[in-house]
């Protein structure tokens, strides 16, 4: 027929054998990555990407235009919509106030520890991270959680007790508030059938009157 092209058979013999090798290549990547690199190098890597998001999260933490007053770090394994914590936030920052009588700004930051694998250990690194901050006084965590954090560091929270609270169940520890005793808390996803604690770490730094704010919110959850 006039005026169709047809390719030699050649060229559609080459065409084909080029496929063939970018699949047989893709086919070693593969072996490599899964096989090789990530098997002999995975918690290394892991490590560099927990690292990063630690990083980041400082950074970004540093250049933030407002810091808050106190940060409550709210670790659960269901996790905790960003738009739940952004509505904790709103409401501990509008009935909490300083000694002037000034409201003060109070950051609730989410962590959610659920998933396996990868996704739970960077997670548990994030947590830690964000432990380190100064300003992190209030934690509300899973019981399981505070008792890890206890084996390694005895004195990691303050009495409550000494602080002035009035402690719900004293039976239950000096240290710690069971989150069933925080009605807030349930207006804003509170995890149910998980065994939650709400704890003031103790900073060599913080002031009597951190302290006291961070009861003041403790105290306002409890309401």
């Amino acid at each position: 027929m006039s005026g169709v092209y047809r390719a030699p058979k050649d060229v559609g013999f080459l065409w084909g054998f080029k496929q063939l090798k970018e699949v047989k290549d893709f086919d070693g990547f593969k072996h490599w990555f899964t096989d090789v690199f990530w098997y002999h190098y995975k918690f290394p890597m892991l490590g560099v990407v927990a690292g990063l998001t630690i990083i980041i999260y400082m950074i970004v933490s540093m250049v933030s235009n407002v810091r808050p007053d106190v940060t409550v770090l709210y670790a659960t394994q269901s996790g905790l919509y960003e738009e739940a914590a952004a509505g904790l936030s709103a409401e501990l920052s509008g009935a909490v106030t300083g000694p002037d009588g000034e409201p003060l700004i109070v950051d609730v930051t989410p962590v959610n520890l659920g998933g396996e694998g990868e996704y739970a250990y960077i997670s548990r690194m994030k947590m830690m991270a964000i432990l380190s901050q100064q300003d992190v006084l209030l934690v509300i965590l899973d019981k399981q959680d505070i008792d890890l954090m206890l084996e390694d560091e005895p004195d990691t929270f303050m009495p409550l007790d000494e602080l002035g609270m009035d402690l719900p169940d004293p039976g239950l520890s000096r240290f710690f508030v069971d989150t069933r005793h925080c009605p807030k808390l349930d207006a804003f996803g509170r995890p149910h059938g998980q065994d939650m604690r709400a704890g003031i770490v103790r900073r060599m730094s913080a002031t009597p009157e951190q302290y006291e704010t961070a009861c003041d919110v403790l105290r306002y959850l409890m309401t």
